[in-house]
């Protein structure tokens, strides 16, 4: 019951001085061990846009919406090759947390080449 008072009390305490109270283990809305870089990029594609998973930036080329993806993770690039030829270039940003919490954000793309009719 004391300890109750004390925690009880430090709280008020807190609030009433303007300091945040400290965040329990349950105010959270996600478990304490996901990677928060696990979410899917979009990135606008002249008037498409394209959401790629991290699944396919982190493990190598992958093809979504007949867009074909290959990433260049020694010169951090992403290069997109459309459906009718045109490719784009999207710099890549490499974050680490831990050893298994890893993801790549995506600057905005640049076309490099068109189809040639």
């Amino acid at each position: 019951m004391r300890v109750l008072s004390r925690t009880a009390g430090g709280v008020l305490f807190l609030s009433l001085f303007g300091v945040a109270a400290p965040a329990s283990a349950s105010d959270g809305a996600a478990p304490a061990n996901t990677c928060p870089y696990d979410m899917a990029v979009t990135v606008a594609l002249g008037r498409q846009s394209l959401t790629i998973p991290q699944s396919a930036l982190l493990e190598g080329g992958d093809v979504i919406d007949g867009y074909e993806l290959r990433p260049d993770h020694s010169r951090l690039v992403l290069e997109i090759v459309g459906r009718r030829g045109e490719v784009w270039h999207a710099p890549m940003t490499k974050l680490v947390r831990g050893k298994r919490c890893q993801g790549i954000f995506l600057g905005r793309p640049v076309q490099e080449a068109a189809r040639s009719d």
